[in-house]
């Protein structure tokens, strides 16, 4: 059952995210192995599990999630906008869309059924912010988090 918290913690990050019910696609593994030029897939959330540490009666598992969306281009120079802080996109409406989501799901997260399965969200959570302009235009928040889950016992048929 070891392995079984692997899947229940992964399954569990992906449920809180569904629950937001502001990201049309989650994805778990590599991020370049995702079709990221489907225009129907935004917002997405990403998951991509980075490291297990074991803490004798538990352990601690790392995931980086990433929650993202498309950035629209406003054709009109930004010389002439009656505000160009904002520039000629929405960057900061996509940036303050996904932190909000990403709000959302954390607090789903530590609220709801992880507590039954002894899921445990650790410490706080820092957001480092990211504009991708190289192949598509996209911008959201990337987050490492660490989760506590008890490990198995022989009598939980581990061995």
């Amino acid at each position: 059952r070891h392995m079984a918290n692997f899947y229940k913690i992964t399954d569990q990050i992906r449920a809180a995210i569904n629950l937001t019910s502001r990201v049309n696609t989650i994805t778990f593994g590599n991020l370049s192995d995702v079709d990221l030029n489907k225009q129907n897939i935004y917002p997405m959330a990403h998951i991509t599990p980075e490291n297990c540490t074991m803490n004798g009666a538990t352990s601690t598992w790392s995931y980086n999630v990433s929650i993202f969306d498309l950035v629209d281009w406003n054709k009109d120079d930004v010389r002439d906008a009656p505000n160009s802080f904002h520039g000629t996109d929405n960057v900061q409406d996509v940036l303050n869309d996904c932190i909000i989501t990403f709000h959302l799901w954390l607090d789903e997260f530590r609220r709801g059924d992880r507590h039954a399965d002894n899921l445990q969200l650790e410490g706080g959570v820092t957001f480092q912010s990211f504009l991708e302009t190289q192949t598509n235009s996209l911008a959201g928040w990337s987050a490492s988090i660490s989760i506590t889950a008890p490990n198995a016992t022989t009598t939980d048929g581990l061995c």
